[in-house]
C-alpha cells in the first residue's frame, strides 16, 4: 500500500470486547481502544509511538478520536464516512466525546480534517470510473467481490447491508436485483 502500518481496527475492537468482558467479573478497567491501537502501532513501529501524516479514517467515533489525536504537525485527516455511527444507528458525530474539542486539537497541530461525501463529486464519477475500470482491466488493481453470502432481490436489500455492519464481507456486497 506504501504505507507505514495497517491496522486491523475490528479485531483490535474485538479484543477490547473480549478483554472487557473478562475483566468486569474481576473489576478491573478495560483499556480504552484508541491505547490498543496505539499499542498495536508502537508493535509495528519498534515499541515507538507514531505520529500519521495522513490518516484516510472511515469508522467515526473512537477512531476518530485517535487520529485526532495522533495526527502530526501540520497532518491531514481525510474522512469518507462513520460506519460506527451507520451500523449502530446513531450520529457518529454524537459519539465522538471530543467532538467540541476538533478545532482546537486540529489548530494546537496546525493540521487538517477534510470531509469527501462522493454525492459532492457527481460529475466526476463517469471519467473516474473508466480510469478504474482501466485500471482492473489491466490487472493493476482488483476488485473483490463478496462470494461469502448471495444477496438476490429487493427484498434482501437488508439483509446485505446488515451483512456487511456485520463485518461478514470480504470485498463488496452486491445484490442482485
Amino acid at each position: 500500500l506504501g504505507c507505514d502500518a495497517v491496522l486491523d481496527y475490528a479485531a483490535i475492537a474485538e479484543q477490547k470486547k473480549t478483554a472487557s468482558s473478562s475483566s468486569s467479573s474481576s473489576g478491573s478497567s478495560d483499556e480504552s481502544l484508541s491505547r490498543r491501537l496505539a499499542a498495536a502501532l508502537a508493535q509495528q513501529n519498534n515499541g515507538k509511538e507514531m505520529m500519521f501524516n495522513v490518516v484516510y479514517e472511515s469508522v467515526g467515533g473512537e477512531l476518530l478520536e485517535y487520529a485526532l489525536d495522533s495526527v502530526a504537525v501540520r497532518g491531514r485527516i481525510v474522512t469518507i464516512g462513520g460506519i460506527s455511527g451507520y451500523a449502530s444507528g446513531s450520529d457518529w458525530a454524537a459519539q465522538t466525546a471530543n467532538a467540541s474539542k476538533i478545532p482546537q486539537l486540529l489548530l494546537g497541530k496546525s493540521a487538517s480534517l477534510r470531509g469527501f461525501f462522493l454525492p459532492h463529486f457527481k460529475k466526476l464519477h463517469e471519467q473516474h470510473f473508466e480510469s478504474l475500470v482501466k485500471l482492473v482491466d489491466d490487472g493493476i488493481i482488483d476488485s473483490c467481490v463478496d462470494e461469502t453470502a448471495k444477496f438476490v432481490g429487493i427484498e434482501q436489500v437488508v439483509d446485505a447491508v446488515e451483512h456487511l455492519h456485520a463485518r461478514k464481507n470480504i470485498g463488496k456486497v452486491v445484490v442482485k436485483l
